[in-house]
């Protein structure tokens, strides 16, 4: 599939790559034109993922069944990342405001989770999506690179506090002469054409200023730069500026250093957690019924998507799924939502482990049959989905080999 500059889409014969690529023209974006990587590298992302997400329809669904065919995901992270977005924002909530900036991302996660959670959420957000930007655009690895380099210069020179404030002062001295060349001529119109020219033939044709009120535009906001450049410096002399700058760069480059280019599927699996523990959240907050449908059929679906051509996300984080389900189960019998297989809490979770693991599309219409056996059946209406023979089920509250709806 190729876009061109006249927004022209060229591909063969394909449903999916003509939808995707008509989802690539779509204007209706988050905006990934930030200069701060972190910032540019999420909106990124959420871009792609969704792309993916809404190409899902002719993706996977083949009429009668949800076939997950990953040869066809071309970005396992994006779909992983928007998905686990739209689970903690709402699907109306993140697609409602695309023109947000980081901030404004920070306050929508804030307005349902604790700050804590929130700058964890952020940071590794932050960090998987950067590995995928980099895994995107390989020259993005040579910037990343540059700017650690520079943020280790200076914390380095931070480190020596005498010697950071001389740099700093020095500084200051440098911007303020350019300043005092500047007013010599800007106003002063006879000096200031006479700069005009001089500095018009230091340049090539193509970069000549094209007349003298431009020039004198141009002029006006390089001192405005300088003034404001000056007044960060001598707000960076301050001493609880130069301890807040100090941990901010420290910080900047530890959250650099834990990037892992070679090995991502470590912060993909911290990411993962994370989310995790957002719906456990979630969880304790669930009074309703649908509520509780709703959330296993999320859980569900976030445990088995793919994160490469060989792992489901249940793969790598198989206790911490375990733990949320638990816990949602537990919820949903004590709220009634769900029926009690068992008076012991571990037993019932048991019994109920396996419905996370089926692709039944109507779970409202499943049923569980435990026989003299022990085997936990799971039927999907009358066909059965899963089965697994269990050796101590103690405490169960309904009769052997009976059908009973998983749903109240």
């Amino acid at each position: 599939m190729v876009i061109d500059n006249e927004k022209k889409i060229l591909t063969y014969q394909n449903e999916l790559a003509l939808l995707m690529a008509i989802y690539e023209l779509n204007n209706n974006k988050f905006n990934e034109k930030s200069e701060d990587l972190n910032e540019k590298s999420i909106f990124a992302v959420l871009n792609r993922g969704e792309i993916i997400s809404k190409s899902e329809v002719i993706r996977d669904f083949d009429g009668w069944s949800w076939n997950i065919m990953t040869n066809e995901i071309d970005n396992y992270i994006a779909n992983l990342v928007y998905q686990c977005m739209v689970y903690l924002l709402g699907s109306n909530k993140l697609n409602q405001n695309k023109n947000m900036n980081l901030k404004d991302l920070e306050i929508m996660l804030k307005e349902r989770y604790k700050p804590l959670l929130v700058d964890k959420i952020l940071k590794i957000l932050a960090q998987v999506s950067i590995l995928n930007y980099i895994n995107e655009n390989p020259d993005e690895q040579q910037v990343l690179k540059d700017i650690q380099k520079q943020m280790e210069k200076t914390y380095s020179l931070m480190e020596d506090k005498k010697t950071y404030i001389e740099k700093i002062t020095n500084q200051k001295k440098k911007y303020l002469k350019e300043i005092e060349k500047i007013d010599k001529y800007i106003n002063d119109d006879l000096e200031l054409k006479r700069e005009y020219i001089k500095q018009n033939e230091k340049l090539p044709q193509d970069k000549r200023v094209f007349s003298l009120s431009d020039f004198s535009e141009q002029v006006q906001e390089k001192r405005d730069f300088l003034e404001n450049e000056i007044k960060n410096l001598t707000e960076n002399l301050k001493p609880k500026n130069y301890v807040k700058e100090k941990s901010k760069i420290e910080k900047k480059l530890n959250f650099i250093k834990e990037l892992n280019v070679e090995s991502p599927n470590e912060i993909v699996r911290e990411f993962i957690n994370i989310v995790l523990k957002a719906i456990n959240i979630q969880i304790t907050n669930i009074n309703l019924k649908k509520e509780i449908v709703q959330e296993i059929h999320i859980l569900r679906y976030l445990k088995l998507i793919n994160i490469d051509d060989n792992k489901i996300a249940g793969d790598i984080c198989k206790k911490q799924f375990e733990k949320v389900e638990k816990n949602l189960i537990t919820k949903g019998c004590n709220i009634k939502a769900l029926n009690i297989f068992s008076q012991d809490v571990e037993e019932n979770y048991i019994i109920y482990k396996n419905i996370f693991n089926t692709k039944i599309i109507d779970l409202e219409s499943a049923y569980i049959k435990i026989d003299n056996e022990n085997n936990v059946i799971i039927y999907d209406e009358n066909s059965i989905e899963k089965k697994e023979k269990y050796n101590n089920l103690k405490e169960l509250t309904v009769k052997y080999n009976k059908k009973i709806k998983i749903f109240l």
